[in-house]
């Protein structure tokens, strides 16, 4: 990856549009998590924790390894 942190927003902005196709909120993260842990509460804690990251790199505030992290938690 040449821009991690992009890459990072693509993965975020990948995973938002699928949940928007598919009928979730995008708007409340809160509600979002409430909706998908009915049928997905598996995948929220590393969903949860990719999406903390995302935000950190946001504001310039992850480093490498937290966003080869958040790329590692995005995958299905």
């Amino acid at each position: 990856m040449d821009a991690p942190g992009a890459t990072v927003d693509e993965a975020d902005q990948l995973v938002m549009a699928v949940l928007a196709e598919r009928g979730y909120p995008t708007e409340d993260f809160q509600q979002q998590l409430s909706n998908l842990s009915v049928m997905y509460g598996r995948t929220l804690h590393p969903y949860r924790k990719a999406r903390q990251i995302s935000g950190h790199a946001a504001r310039d505030e992850a480093s490498t390894d937290d966003l080869r992290q958040a790329m590692v938690h995005y995958r299905p």
